[in-house]
C-alpha cells in the first residue's frame, strides 16, 4: 500500500483514488510483462504507461459523447414541430403561406380566423420556427421560415389520403355486409 501511495503522490493521482488504484494495478501487470524490453529509466517507464493506460481509459469511456442524449433531443424536437403541425388552424396557416408573403388581415380574412386566435397559433407558429414576421408600420407579415415545411406537409397529405381510401373502402365492404343481411 505504501508503494501505491507513492506513486499516487509521484504522478499526482491523490485525488483520484480508484484512477490510481487501476493504473497502479495496470502498470504492475505491464511492467511485469514487458520489463525485458523496455529501455526507459523505471520513472519514464512507469509515466509513458501510466499515459498511454489514460488514454486508452478516455478512449473507452468517451466512444461516442452524448449519442444518446443527442438522439433524445433531437427526438424531443421533431416531436415540438410535429406538435406544432398538430392543429388544423396551423394547417391552413402554412397553406396560406405556400405563395409567398402574407399579411396577418389577409391571413385572418382568407382564413375566418379571430384575431386573438391567429396570433396565438402564429406566435407558436413563430416560436417553432415554423414562420418568420416582418413588421412595416402597423402591418406585420408573414412568411415560412423553411418552404421544406410544404414537403413534409405533402408528404402527410398524401399519406392521409393514401390511408383514408383504405379506411373508405373498409366502410363500403362494412356496408355491403350488413345491407346483404
Amino acid at each position: 500500500m505504501a508503494k501505491n501511495t507513492k506513486f499516487k503522490r509521484q504522478f499526482g493521482l491523490s485525488g483520484e483514488p480508484e484512477r490510481a488504484h487501476e493504473a497502479f494495478v495496470c502498470l504492475s501487470v505491464l511492467k511485469r510483462t514487458t520489463r525485458a524490453r523496455l529501455c526507459f529509466s523505471s520513472i519514464t517507464c512507469e509515466y509513458s504507461i501510466i499515459r498511454i493506460y489514460e488514454s486508452a481509459m478516455v478512449k473507452k469511456t468517451t466512444k461516442r459523447p452524448g449519442t444518446r442524449e443527442k438522439q433524445a433531443e433531437l427526438r424531443r424536437y421533431k416531436a415540438e414541430i410535429f406538435q406544432a403541425l398538430a392543429h388544423s388552424t396551423r394547417i391552413a396557416i402554412l397553406d396560406r403561406l405556400r405563395d409567398g408573403e402574407v399579411a396577418t388581415g389577409v391571413i385572418l380574412s382568407d382564413l375566418g380566423l379571430e384575431q386573438s386566435n391567429a396570433s396565438q397559433h402564429l406566435a407558436l407558429l413563430r416560436a417553432k420556427k415554423i414562420v418568420v414576421s416582418r413588421k412595416v408600420g402597423n402591418m406585420v407579415y408573414y412568411s415560412l421560415y423553411d418552404p421544406m415545411i410544404l414537403e413534409v406537409l405533402d408528404i402527410l397529405h398524401r399519406y392521409f389520403k393514401a390511408h383514408l381510401n383504405e379506411a373508405l373502402e373498409m366502410l363500403g365492404e362494412l356496408r355491403k355486409t350488413v345491407d346483404g343481411q
